[in-house]
């Protein structure tokens, strides 16, 4: 007999399942058939049977499949063919013969790739092709009838019978003629199902007894009916089975639990939320009346029958028009409403209804919401009563500040229930893997014995978020050739692989930083750069782990570069030894050794055995690599071990059953993966002893006095109806078949019945990356509508009280027990939030406040370097973002520390090269000792020495380009420093009786103890660092200065500020003439200037002062203005052409300046951002006209000396003057 039981919750249904169970549960060592969705929902189904029953001994637990198949009888051949086993059937099926079949067409133009079967869609469409027959078979399930004579027989022909027997199209023919595809794809879908399942099939042959007899669960039960068959009529006798919580299944198992009812109890216990008649609510989402479903007079009794697809058609429903509905009832309740439906039809609407025992009284506005839904009540909500805080939506700035929000709700909960438990809250979320590291931050930042420690536990997540499955997706990729730094310690640091090797932590960092300081990119050697890919000509034995390893051991055996035969970028570059203070340690440089060559050889070795061994002996291979690399030790861990192994085993049918020989390396790799999707079992603390996370999904939503739902965003929830283009029940769907969106909705309206006494929403709300507005889900939108609770709207910002703030203090005042629970916090919010008003830096402009004057600092010395007061002068706003952002300077001294082995040399790296090169080239015109060499001739015999020298010394310390770049890299750089020669024979010639300071100081100190440069003003003291590249000093230093840098052009003076910077603190120092020589970076001429103090900077003391105010809004004032300096450049040379200096004119022209800058269609902006930050910042010019002038008078002086420099008549210095004066004339 069906027995059906409905709640709103499950916990109502409880106490009717106990009571079943105890007239039946007569051993106690033999309990009854518990059927559930799930592994967690079993256990909190076990953990309230022991509150409420006392001593639980091993209830039967099992899953609904496992049960249907036993209760068939299956004979000890037969093994149930799963998704997993079929797809692999499927994959050898879909080979280049088959495909040239014209019913196949449409999957030949999917799966090939330039001629041949893409490996990668082949494994991926075989699952979604057993996903799709399995589910045809499920939902459109043949209807066995015993009354058919003369001892029963198909009353409706399912996919099956219709298929195999018939040999018809099922879902064309209903379709018509307009709907083509359907036919085309039902054709090869069919066909392939007769390949497999057809008296002569694949699966159906028996040719090899020793072969399983691979059969679907509609298989077994279809023969088990057929005459002759043991079972046939009666077979389903047995216990009393219990299916718990298990609402949403297909038409196929309702069918059979039905045939099961009529000898045996089936006891069915559903969570439905309205205690009333709702089969008519108007679930279509539209403007339409409520719906009534009749069916057929069948007479006064009669029996209980399995439903047939006609009896889900849309023809059969009347409607009529009545008082509006609840609307949530009407918005999410379709797919509960239909599962419902069909539950009652098949009980013949015999049920019982638990009600919650709350006397219809509710307390809070949760509970008059649950009232509501109980009773059918679509009445208005009445306004919300003060302090009701039941139902709770908030909006996070990102998702790790909602999860920080969730734990303070937690915690104050916590605080304000002493009798709460964790166990009695639970926070769901759409998808658990996405938010795994936020939460993985948050809670496990405390440890055992920290008072803000949360144990946690985390459902719903796949194995792929496991660090088993983490370490095998890095071995595929080492051995599919992906063999490079990034990837190869990705492996090493997974803490399996880490126990397998014995490798310690602090070893990891060491060999970490050999593999930057050796430059070690990707490969072994020279031959493994050909097995990945690279080109014969251009592999070589640069950058490749081999190259390191071998500099390693010479470390401690030579000093010099040792010839070993390695193919490096240049032919007369042998490998230098490394070594530093842990290579001392030879068992950590052995081990590190051992353990890189060991795993490139094991690599290798398995890919060239892919394509030519056997599958089992590939399958074999790949899990001996796996466990020689990969030690599982935690549950979780051992656990994806094992269903890994087991689903890989899976292959060898293709060999067995299919006879396929073996398999390409790129179709086995994706096979490997798609074995490391299975979900995780959850920790033996779900439901008790700690948080529960779990999956917003049907079967675990069970009851608690605290809900939270996270993640609840409108990209998130409820989903989308991802259907594929070959799936033929999109296009013809009845009552009950699966509905993602729909099946969403009804969850979250049994989430609402199931939480106790609160209910915390949140969504995030911002997208900070792109700096956009984040919409909630709809549900989140139409619960806020229907309960008349608020709605955070994150454009307020922290406004709106519902609204998170991205830093905790900031809203701490306002809402203390939504956003904090520790008093301390508190406290220290009062501090922040007056602070954050009239401090807080902010980079969006206009919102800046000058000070206006002096204002009272600490006696500190603020210290910046040359470099930082060149970039602030470009422009502020880029300054503060590299110092928020800890960005160093674009041009560095040092090759970049890449991750990729550099290809080419850029930019910054060849600029490196010729800074060192001019240093060089320069000391042999003026040598410490010795006869200079200064003849043009000379010196590029000596550049072509020292370039040759250089690039040697760079390739055989792994710093070169890849290949042929570093003969282009070594060619470029000998015609550069050629021509930096010459320039170099006629600066020696001008200047020959001076001396020569490199990297030295203002003091032009030489002694590596460079001294800062210290400026006074008033109650401000700064610290300057300066390190000036080439100096040329008389032997009065005071008399004459020749400042040597290499750079762009000349006449460029803001892309060459730093070199008018160092004119400017030596004359600061009293020196009376500077010349600027300039080497071009990118052919290597020579321009030069004289620079002097500019007018009216006669005594220096007003330069003393503009540097101060300058080093003021860098250090104290924290300007960050939008201001570029080339903007301010361009209109004092458009105003300098008519002869005449107009303030107000400069203004208006630098604001249009700005806004044409300001457009992203401009194709050549006179601005380019040096750092990628900056386009994450609205960056806007400032509209106040006093603003403009401070920063106007602030450049004057640089501007006036980019005049100077080109040399103008006596018209254009005059203008150029007027421009100077207003700085210092205001």
């Amino acid at each position: 007999m069906l027995n059906l039981k409905f709640a709103p919750s499950a916990h109502l249904l409880l106490p009717s399942l106990i009571d079943d169970i105890r007239s039946v549960w007569k051993d106690p060592f033999l309990s009854p058939l518990f059927v559930v969705p799930n592994p967690a929902t079993g256990k909190w189904l076990k953990l309230r049977l022991a509150e409420n029953m006392g001593c639980v001994v091993n209830p039967q637990i099992r899953s609904f499949e496992s049960v249907l198949w036993n209760a068939l009888c299956p004979e000890p051949d037969m093994v149930f063919l799963h998704k997993e086993k079929f797809q692999q059937v499927i994959c050898a099926l879909l080979s280049d013969t088959l495909l040239e079949k014209e019913v196949f067409r449409p999957l030949k133009s999917y799966l090939r790739n330039q001629g041949a079967v893409d490996p990668v869609k082949r494994v991926q469409l075989s699952s979604e092709i057993a996903r799709l027959l399995l589910e045809y078979e499920y939902n459109r399930p043949g209807v066995w009838d015993p009354d058919l004579p003369p001892s029963g027989g198909w009353k409706v022909k399912g996919i099956e019978d219709t298929w195999i027997t018939s040999c018809k199209l099922y879902f064309a023919d209903k379709a018509g003629k307009s709907e083509s595809w359907i036919r085309e794809s039902e054709a090869w879908q069919q066909e392939i199902y007769r390949l497999l399942f057809c008296k002569e099939g694949l699966l159906r042959s028996g040719n090899n007894p020793e072969t399983p007899r691979l059969l679907t669960l509609p298989q077994l039960y279809r023969l088990r009916h057929e005459p002759g068959q043991k079972g046939n009529g009666g077979s389903f006798c047995g216990d009393s089975i219990f299916i718990f919580m298990l609402s949403k299944i297909s038409h196929f198992h309702r069918n059979m639990l039905l045939e099961m009812s009529q000898t045996r109890d089936i006891n069915v216990y559903l969570l439905n939320p309205c205690s009333e008649f709702w089969e008519d609510v108007n679930t279509t989402r539209g403007k339409k009346g409520k719906r009534r479903w009749t069916f057929p007079d069948k007479g006064s009794n009669p029996p209980i029958g399995k439903l047939q697809s006609d009896d889900y058609n849309s023809d059969r429903l009347k409607f009529k028009t009545s008082t509006p509905d609840h609307p949530l009832l009407e918005l999410w309740g379709k797919s509960g409403k239909e599962n419902i439906t069909l539950w009652c039809q098949a009980a013949q609407y015999n049920f019982d209804y638990s009600f919650p025992d709350n006397d219809l009284q509710p307390k809070n506005r949760l509970q008059e919401l649950q009232n509501a839904l109980l009773m059918r009540d679509g009445s208005p909500m009445a306004p919300l009563e003060p302090g009701d805080s039941s139902i709770k939506i908030l909006a996070a700035p990102e998702p790790g500040r909602e999860i920080e929000v969730m734990r303070e709700n937690i915690l104050n909960l916590l605080r304000n229930d002493s009798g709460l438990r964790l166990d009695d809250m639970v926070i769901y979320l759409p998808d658990p893997a996405e938010y795994l590291p936020y939460i993985e931050k948050v809670f496990g930042a405390y440890s055992h014995n920290d008072p803000g420690f949360i144990p946690y536990t985390v459902l719903g997540v796949d194995s792929g978020q496991s660090r088993f499955a983490a370490a095998i997706e890095d071995l595929v990729a080492l051995c599919g050739g992906d063999f490079t730094r990034a990837r190869v310690f990705s492996l090493l640091r997974n803490e399996t692989v880490m126990a397998s090797r014995d490798i310690s932590i602090e070893e990891l960092e060491v060999w970490e930083s050999w593999t930057t300081q050796l430059n070690t990119f990707r490969g072994f050697d020279a031959q493994h750069r050909k097995e990945m890919g690279d080109h014969e000509e251009c592999a070589s034995d640069a950058h490749t782990f081999g190259l390191g390893i071998a500099r390693i051991l010479m470390g401690a055996l030579a000093d010099e570069p040792v010839q070993l035969g390695f193919n490096l970028s240049f032919e007369d570059a042998e490998p230098s030894p490394f070594r530093d203070f842990e290579t001392s340690d030879k068992e950590m440089a052995e081990h590190y050794c051992s353990t890189i060559e060991e795993l490139a050889n094991s690599c290798r070795r398995f890919k060239k055995e892919c394509g030519k061994e056997s599958i089992s002996k590939l399958v074999d291979s790949f899990i001996s690599l796996a466990d020689s690399w990969i030690y599982a030790t935690q549950t979780d861990e051992i656990y994806c071990r094992n269903e890994f192994r087991g689903a890989l085993q899976e292959l060898k049918l293709q060999e067995s059953l299919c006879g396929r020989n073996t398999l390409d390396f790129e179709e086995l790799k994706a096979s490997v993966l798609s074995c490391l999707t299975l979900e995780l079992p959850g920790s033996a603390q779900a439901w008790t002893g700690s948080l529960t996370f779990a999956p917003l999904r049907s079967g675990f939503v069970l009851p608690h006095k605290a809900v939270f739902v996270a993640g609840m965003g409108a990209d998130a929830f409820p989903g989308i109806n991802n259907r594929s283009v070959f799936n033929l029940l999109s296009n013809d769907r009845i009552a009950g078949d699966p509905d993602q969106v729909c099946d969403n909705r009804y969850i979250f309206l049994e989430l609402i019945c199931s939480a106790g006494e609160n209910l915390f929403i949140s969504f995030p709300g911002q997208d900070i990356q792109k700096d956009r507005i984040l919409q909630p889900s709809s549900v989140v939108i139409e619960l806020a509508s229907a309960a008349g609770i608020h709605l955070p709207d994150p454009e307020k910002g922290i406004d709106d009280p519902g609204v998170i703030p991205l830093v905790a203090h900031e809203a701490v005042m306002k809402n203390e027990e939504q956003f904090c629970w520790d008093p301390s916090v508190s406290r220290l919010s009062v501090v922040a939030m007056s602070y954050t008003d009239k401090k807080r830096r902010k980079f969006r402009l206009g919102e800046q406040k000058d000070t206006g004057g002096k204002i009272t600092v600490t006696q500190d010395k603020p210290r910046v370097s040359l470099d930082d007061i060149a970039v602030f002068i470009k422009n502020p706003l880029e300054y503060r973002l590299k110092r928020s952002l800890g960005l160093r300077n674009e041009l560095v001294d040092e090759i970049s520390a890449a991750t990729d082995e550099p290809l080419e040399s850029d930019y910054f790296s060849l600029h490196s090269l010729k800074n060192q090169l001019v240093k060089q080239i320069i000391h042999r015109a003026y040598p410490v000792s010795g006869e200079p060499c200064r003849t043009p001739e000379d010196l590029a015999c000596a550049s072509s020495e020292l370039v040759h020298q250089l690039f040697t010394k760079v390739c055989s310390s792994g710093l070169a380009s890849e290949g042929g770049f570093a003969q282009k890299d070594l060619l470029t750089l000998q015609r550069w420093a050629a021509c930096a020669a010459a320039g170099i024979a006629e600066i020696s010639g001008l200047y020959s009786s001076y001396n020569l300071h490199t990297d030295t100081d203002h003091n032009l100190r030489n002694d590596n103890a460079l001294s800062d440069f210290e400026l006074q003003d008033g109650d401000c003291s700064y610290r300057i660092k300066i390190n000036v590249p080439v100096v040329l000093c008389h032997k009065n230093p005071v008399e004459h200065l020749v400042l040597i840098k290499i750079g762009s052009d000349i006449g460029e003076i803001f892309n060459n500020i730093d070199l008018w910077l160092y004119s400017l603190f030596f004359a600061l120092k009293g020196h009376k003439k500077i010349s600027n020589i300039l080497i071009n970076n990118d052919d290597g001429t020579i321009g030069q200037v004289e620079w002097a103090l500019p007018q009216p900077w006669t005594d220096g003391k007003t330069a003393s002062q503009w540097l101060s105010r300058i080093l003021f809004d860098m250090t104290r004032n924290n300007t960050c203005e939008h201001a570029p300096a080339v903007w301010f450049e361009k209109v004092s040379k458009e105003m300098d052409k008519h002869g005449e200096f107009d303030l107000s004119g400069f203004i208006r022209l630098i604001k249009e300046i700005a806004e044409d800058e300001s457009d992203r269609d401009n194709e050549h902006p006179l601005y380019y951002p040096s750092i990628d930050a900056f386009k994450l910042t609205e960056a806007q010019f400032p509209e106040d006209d006093e603003k403009i002038k401070q920063i106007f008078y602030r450049l004057s002086p640089i501007i006036r000396a980019s005049f100077a420099e080109r040399g103008e008549d006596d018209s254009e210095r005059e203008s150029s003057d007027r421009i100077l004066e207003g700085s210092f004339n205001e």
